[in-house]
């Protein structure tokens, strides 16, 4: 009978099968890390939407109280800088990590005081409350 020694080709297989799983462990902690990453991603991009649509409803409460005696307060920048404030001071750390400038948030306000529901098709703030009741 032969002895073959069959250690070295052992060797050869077990090296390339811990080559195989380390490649393959590399492929999925990306993944895994690709998935957190886009999640923490979606989740900053909805903490920048709450806080432009906040900003939004917060400016448009404003001119509603200043424009006590109006029934329609018009659109200015004063209305865009109050929003752009409370957004700016609210999500810096957000703004930040999104990549976020100061100008894209005016931006992005812009685009969606235009959609709010407060504004009417005459670009004003309407005033959505109750009007008076007439004594008599």
């Amino acid at each position: 009978m032969f002895d073959i020694d069959l250690s070295p080709v052992i060797n050869i297989v077990v090296m390339l099968l811990a080559g195989l799983l380390s490649a393959v462990g590399a492929w999925a902690l990306a993944a895994v890390r690709r998935k957190f990453d886009i999640d923490a991603q979606s989740q900053l991009g909805q903490v920048m939407d709450q806080a432009l649509n906040r900003g939004l409803d917060y400016a448009v409460q404003r001119a509603r109280a200043l424009g006590v005696a109006h029934a329609k307060v018009p659109i200015s920048n004063e209305l865009l800088a109050t929003a752009a404030t409370y957004v700016i001071g609210a999500v810096p750390r957000t703004m930040q990590q999104l990549g976020v400038s100061e100008r894209d948030i005016v931006d992005k306000l812009t685009a969606r005081l235009r959609e709010h529901p407060a504004i009417d098709e005459t670009k004003t703030v309407a005033d959505s409350s109750p009007a008076p009741a007439r004594a008599g």
